[in-house]
């Protein structure tokens, strides 16, 4: 997918977050799912903090 291909997940009003299922990195956010996050990575967000 292509990063173009990405940024068209912001038009969505629902938070969407995309996850490397082998490093469990967090690939990409949507402006939704950043704003519910506050944080700039998936840590945090998985530990609750």
């Amino acid at each position: 997918m292509s990063i173009n291909e990405l940024h068209s997940l912001d038009l969505l009003t629902i938070p969407v977050w995309i996850v490397s299922p082998h490093t469990e990195e967090l690939v990409f956010a949507n402006t939704v799912a950043r704003e519910l996050m506050q944080a700039p990575c998936f840590p945090p967000l998985r530990k609750g903090t």
